[in-house]
């Protein structure tokens, strides 16, 4: 008897010491013995004295939906009854009113002929697996209604949308907008280069797209592109011009995985360009030859009147031949615009110094006003190679301007510097500046940055912005702007040291 004792107690000891909670009842349901854990796990000194019955309501134990269990279907009411419980996932509220998830698992304790004596239940305390596991239901049910709503705006974007693998530009996924505008999908497995000979991609001009710089294969590579305009043609020979954006696709260590294929067509913007440039061109020449026939008599007229027939007369001829003028470089202007559009004119490309060029438009520019005081700061030699002729017209285009919008007169600035492998030139004025808001459109064609009603206020539009813009960049240049209204403007651009 006393050696079974001793058993006994090992084995309470053992239990007692077990992180799981370990219950026991006798065969009424009455506990016989509750452990530490188990007592911490459900905040509660129950009484030993309580029935099974009532345990359910003691710890408040309900199914992981919430739905409430009754006694039988506890897992200790379940053991009394013979049956043998194994992991079953309950929810227990505690006094503090907390919940904590439990994994139970109960079996009867029968005797000897097999009649059940009691039952023993072990809870183990599931709470941070359980959270964790519905924290990440929740986040993949965001997931999937995330990747719904992109699928969702892919499929009705107004735009084509094509997803490729890497590395040899394989198609993944095509948009309804994509198959609309192509007209045809490429072959299945067909590389980036195939599917663009299938396509017959071409620059803008007609010229052939060099592979290298086709957009999918430098995304690739990992570049972002954006703005590139390309020509295809359907299978069925329909031409189109498409404006195209692409960007790499990584995984999250940062490797390359695919690329993405952003474009619209533009062909009715292209047509629609080609219609105004045809109308523009053709304006400029039936303007050329009557505002030639003005100048030419009334220069005549101031050669066999010099001081005219009376006084007011030599002022008006003089005004004649002045308005002449600036319509031939408003006519210049527009033929250029139009030429640079359809067949950009030939570069003849010379080394020079950038400083001697901005010596000799200065001084020449001086003669051009009476109230202004050009200035020009040098810092050391700037050599380039670019079309003299080009950037000399861009340089007297941006003194022009700040003459123009500088009415009161002072002070303008030209500063030719090199930095960082780029030969700078700066034009600054002290004049009225760009507005804020007009400033992202004043490279764009027939665009006055000055508006209507305000002073300095002109009456036309130039298009000399704009052709200096598109003659740096074909300069492999660039060219930007920093005003602030009422303050002036410092406009510079940047070409590359020879």
């Amino acid at each position: 008897m006393a050696s079974r004792t001793n058993r006994l107690r090992f084995v309470e000891a053992a239990l007692a010491s077990v992180a799981d909670g370990v219950i026991i009842v006798d065969a009424e349901g009455y506990r016989v013995f509750v452990n530490d854990a188990a007592r911490t796990l459900t905040q509660m000194v129950p009484s030993l004295e309580s029935p099974v019955e009532n345990q359910a309501v003691d710890v408040k134990m309900r199914r992981v939906d919430g739905s409430p269990l009754s006694p039988g279907e506890t897992p200790l009411g379940q053991a009394l009854r013979g049956n043998t419980v194994t992991d079953l996932p309950v929810i227990i509220g505690r006094p503090d009113g907390t919940d904590v998830y439990v994994s139970a698992t109960a079996s009867p304790v029968p005797d000897e002929q097999g009649k059940i004596t009691g039952a023993v239940v072990i809870l183990r305390d599931i709470t941070e697996r359980k959270l964790a596991e519905e924290e990440r239901e929740r986040w993949l049910e965001g997931a999937e209604e995330e990747r719904n709503r992109l699928r969702a705006l892919i499929e009705t974007a107004p735009v084509g949308i094509v997803f490729y693998s890497a590395p040899d530009g394989h198609a993944e996924l095509f948009n309804k907008a994509a198959e609309e505008v192509l007209g045809q999908l490429p072959p299945p497995g067909a590389t980036a280069t195939e599917q663009a000979a299938f396509y017959t991609v071409s620059l803008p001009d007609g010229s052939p797209f060099p592979n290298e710089q086709l957009p999918l294969v430098r995304s690739l590579r990992g570049e972002v592109c954006v703005g590139v305009e390309m020509l295809i043609y359907q299978p069925s020979g329909s031409k189109l011009y498409l404006l195209v954006n692409s960007s790499p696709l990584r995984d999250p260590k940062g490797n390359i995985t695919g690329a993405v294929l952003v474009f619209q067509d533009i062909t009715g913007i292209k047509e629609q360009e080609q219609l105004r440039d045809e109308f523009i061109s053709a304006a400029a020449h039936e303007l050329r030859t009557p505002v030639t026939t003005i100048k030419g008599y009334a220069q005549l007229m101031r050669l066999w009147a010099p001081e005219g027939h009376e006084p007011r007369e030599a002022a008006a001829l003089a005004v004649i031949d002045s308005q002449c003028n600036r319509i031939n470089r408003r006519v210049q202007e527009m033929l250029e615009a139009a030429r640079f559009r359809t067949v950009p004119p030939e570069l003849h490309y010379v080394r020079f110094d950038l400083q001697d060029l901005a010596t000799q438009v200065v001084e020449r520019m001086k003669a051009v006003t009476q109230t202004h005081r050009l200035v020009l700061k040098r810092e050391g030699p700037v050599p380039v190679e670019a079309d003299r002729e080009r950037i000399e017209e861009v340089l007297v285009s941006l003194v022009d301007n700040a003459i123009k919008f500088s009415p009161q007169g002072g002070e303008i600035t030209v500063r030719v510097w090199p930095r960082a492998g780029e030969g700078l030139v700066s034009v600054k004025d002290y004049g009225m500046g760009i507005a804020k808001e007009r400033q992202p459109h004043v490279f764009e064609p027939f665009y006055e940055y000055v508006p209507y009603g305000t002073p300095g206020y002109r009456g036309t539009v130039t298009l000399s912005l704009y052709l200096a813009k598109l003659t740096v960049e074909r300069h492999k240049g660039r060219i930007w702007f920093e005003s602030e209204s009422g303050k002036g403007s410092t406009f510079t651009f940047a070409l590359p040291l020879a």
